[in-house]
C-alpha cells in the first residue's frame, strides 16, 4: 500500500488555506465589498475553487505529475447522467416518502407552480454545475485516487471527514 501522506497533507493544507481565507475574511470582516457578498446566496461558491487551485499547485509543483488525464472525462455518458439525476430524484423520493408516511410535510410556499419550479430548479442545477467543478476536481479528482489504496470504503471515509471539516466555516453561517 503506497500512500503518499505528505502529498495528502500538503494538498489538504492548501485546499483549506485557499478556501478558508476567502470564507473567513468574508464572514469575520463583514465587508460588503468582499466578493462573498456580490451575488446573494452564491458568494460562498467562489470558495469552492480552493480545492481545484490546491490540486493545480500540487500537480504542477509538488507531485509534478502534470495534468494529462486529470479531468477524467472518460466515462460513458450514462454515468454523468446518473450523477446529475440521482440526487434530484433522491430528494423527490424523500418528499414523497415524507408525505406518504406522515413523518414530514412538504409545503410549497412560492407563487410559481410546483411543476414549473421543479423544471426551473433542474435547469439551474445544470447551469450551476461549473461551480461544483472546483470541488470535484480537487477532492474526487486529486485526493480520492491517493486514498483509494486504503480501500474504497476507508479511502472515501477519510476523504469525507476531510471534506466535511473543510465546510465548517460556511456551515457556521446557517
Amino acid at each position: 500500500m503506497n500512500i503518499k501522506w505528505r502529498e495528502i497533507l500538503i494538498y489538504s493544507f492548501f485546499a483549506y488555506l485557499f478556501t478558508w481565507t476567502y470564507w473567513l475574511t468574508a464572514l469575520l470582516g463583514k465587508n460588503p465589498a468582499h466578493p462573498f457578498y456580490w451575488i446573494p446566496s452564491y458568494g460562498t461558491s467562489i470558495g469552492m475553487f480552493g480545492p481545484m487551485l490546491a490540486a493545480v499547485i500540487m500537480r504542477r509543483s509538488i507531485s509534478k505529475e502534470g495534468f494529462k488525464g486529470s479531468l477524467g472525462v472518460n466515462r460513458p455518458f450514462k454515468f454523468y447522467a446518473i450523477a446529475y439525476f440521482v440526487p434530484f430524484f433522491f430528494i423527490l423520493a424523500l418528499i414523497i416518502f415524507n408525505e406518504i408516511s406522515g413523518i414530514g410535510h412538504f409545503k410549497w410556499t412560492y407563487s410559481i407552480p410546483l411543476f414549473r419550479t421543479i423544471v426551473i430548479t433542474a435547469g439551474l442545477v445544470f447551469l450551476l454545475l461549473p461551480l461544483s467543478f472546483g470541488e470535484e476536481y480537487g477532492w474526487r479528482g486529486y485526493l480520492l485516487p491517493r486514498l483509494l489504496p486504503l480501500g474504497g470504503i476507508k479511502g472515501t471515509l477519510i476523504l469525507g471527514v476531510i471534506w466535511a471539516c473543510w465546510h465548517l466555516p460556511v456551515l457556521s453561517m446557517a
